[in-house]
């Protein structure tokens, strides 16, 4: 053989044999999810953190803390709000966000009765998103 055939030999048997490797790689790192594993949260931690959110909420109760307990849910219910809304961008089901849309209109409502007064400015460009989707909710809920 000539010394440009084993060179393309040699090549084309380092690509077959390092994409072996990499289907390889593939395959066992989708059969074992390790990226899956790596970026979710498990049952037992999202418990803890609900569990640990639910004790401050009961101490603050029981201290006669109403103010910082109202800021803590209303914290927690900001952050729900976020995630209705985003996963209402991508989200298939139409009895679902009809539904969805429905409690941001109750939350709206609710919101215009009794204000949520935030004063932190480092959270200016939430609280705006927020009043963006209240005030979108609110409109669909009164057209019904």
């Amino acid at each position: 053989m000539n010394n440009t055939l084993k060179k393309f030999l040699f090549i084309l048997s380092i690509v077959l044999i390092s994409a072996a490797i990499f289907a390889c790689g593939v395959f066992w790192g989708t059969k074992q999810n390790y990226l899956g594993q790596l970026f979710t949260i498990s049952f037992m931690e999202k418990t803890i953190v609900e569990t640990r959110m639910t004790f401050r909420d009961m101490q603050y109760l029981d201290e006669g803390n109403f103010d910082a307990l109202k800021k803590m849910i209303n914290g927690r219910l900001d952050r729900q709000i976020i995630t209705i809304d985003v996963l209402l961008e991508e989200y298939p089901n139409e009895k679902d966000k009809s539904r969805a849309i429905w409690l941001l209109g109750k939350i709206a409502q609710h919101r215009e009765k009794y204000p949520v007064n935030m004063q932190a400015t480092e959270f200016e460009k939430a609280n705006k998103r927020i009043q963006n989707i209240l005030s979108r909710s609110l409109s669909e809920v009164e057209k019904d």
